[in-house]
């Protein structure tokens, strides 16, 4: 099968979030044999990065990322362009024309548009030849923004967020229905989803984790630290760590004097800093090329996600690698867990910090709850077992 995958960015090896859940795709089914070809916009990445997803893959083609409009040109666009905010930041010609060119050229058997955003290219495209169109949701815009309005309430953060629903879920919906096929990573959200469009064929096919790569480590970490890892690009993860250090953090350092805390990962926000800075106990990493050394050094892996939707490829990494998990309800959608055999949900800080230390106090439970919680992920999230159900669906939608 020829696959063609559209990015908002290259989904190099050791990105984090959603594009790791790419990787993972395209390195899947490269290794089994399927020639993938990947059209991404050009950011940020390096050379060396940039040549190591072109030697693995049948082909790739970079296009100019769209530029910044001018405040009054987004005002302009905001009124009179039936497109969402979200989605013209991604708006592309270049892109259209590229993937168009890609299917002619080398016959693709089925072009997969990673995030609902990259689906517009595929809706209307007058340079695309007939080919099986999928789009991958990861995770609903629509639910995204309607989660972080309950949040928010009506100060100027909610009210931006109104503002930047106007026309969301009907445009965002208008392409799931003229796709092939619709791709999530939860139950949850495929059950939101048909809800609001039934008839539209959907499938969840979950992230997986490299098992062998993140393996449980093998003596036990000594100091009371604890982990968050994440991009702080994303508003859910920069909102996690902003509500846990003003209200579980200092309520864990009055029962935990000698707690540390692991901010890691890129885009660390300047709200992040000027908290961070002010509390010597709170170490901020930045990106890092290998999660796994600072995985070993935790004890727990907090997760006080309170915004978003899908599943979060953190807590797949922090629970093969063996570290017990304390997150909100939020934060574990999609996972089948169960509080307190495989993990702790809480979303109060009081409750939060309650369970924080009692995995810090009790070696045996934590060890117990982190050798469940990776029994799961080995049943469930295995890097080939979810590879091989993409492959399986893929092969559905083309009639192989």
């Amino acid at each position: 099968m020829r696959v063609l995958f559209i990015s908002n960015r290259l989904p190099y090896a050791g990105v984090t979030g959603g594009y790791s859940i790419i990787h993972q795709r395209i390195e899947g089914l490269c290794r089994r044999g399927h020639e993938v070809g990947l059209a991404t916009f050009q950011r940020s990445e390096t050379p060396e990065q940039v040549e190591a997803m072109r030697a693995l893959l049948f082909e790739l083609e970079l296009v100019e990322a769209p530029r910044d409009r001018h405040l009054l040109r987004r005002l302009f666009d905001y009124f009179f362009l039936p497109i969402p905010s979200r989605f013209r930041s991604c708006r592309s010609l270049a892109m259209k024309r590229c993937i168009g060119e890609m299917v002619e050229r080398s016959h693709y058997d089925v072009v997969i548009a990673e995030f609902a955003r990259m689906g517009q290219h595929l809706y209307r495209n007058p340079y695309l030849p007939a080919v099986r169109r999928v789009v991958s949701s990861h995770r609903s815009l629509s639910l995204l923004h309607q989660n972080e309005i309950k949040y928010l309430g009506w100060g100027p953060a909610g009210l931006f967020q109104r503002l930047r629903m106007k026309g969301m879920e009907s445009f965002e919906f208008m392409l799931y229905r003229n796709a092939d096929h619709v791709l999530v990573l939860s139950p949850e959200e495929r059950y939101w989803m048909q809800l609001r469009i039934p008839g539209v064929r959907i499938s969840v096919v979950a992230g997986g984790v490299d098992t062998t790569f993140f393996s449980m480590r093998t003596e036990p970490a000594k100091e009371p630290v604890i982990i968050f890892t994440g991009s702080y690009r994303d508003r859910a993860n920069e909102d996690a760590m902003l509500w846990f250090l003003k209200s579980s953090w200092p309520l864990l350092k009055e029962r935990e004097p000698a707690a540390r805390l692991l901010i890691v990962g890129p885009g660390v926000t300047p709200a992040i800093h000027a908290v961070a800075v002010q509390d010597t106990s709170v170490e901020i990493t930045g990106y890092v090329d290998d999660l796994r050394p600072y995985l070993h050094r935790a004890r727990v892996f907090v997760c006080p996600i309170r915004l978003g939707a899908g599943i979060r490829t953190k807590l797949l990494e922090a629970m093969a690698a063996g570290v017990p998990v304390v997150s909100t309800a939020l934060g574990v959608e999609g996972l089948p867990v169960q509080v307190g055999d495989n993990c702790f949900l809480a979303d109060q800080p009081v409750m939060m910090v309650e369970y924080i230390h009692l995995l810090l106090q009790d070696d045996a439970l934590a060890d117990s709850m982190a050798g469940r919680a990776r029994k799961m992920i080995e049943e469930r999230f295995m890097l080939d077992s979810t590879v091989i159900r993409l492959e399986q669906t893929l092969n559905r939608i083309v009639g192989h």
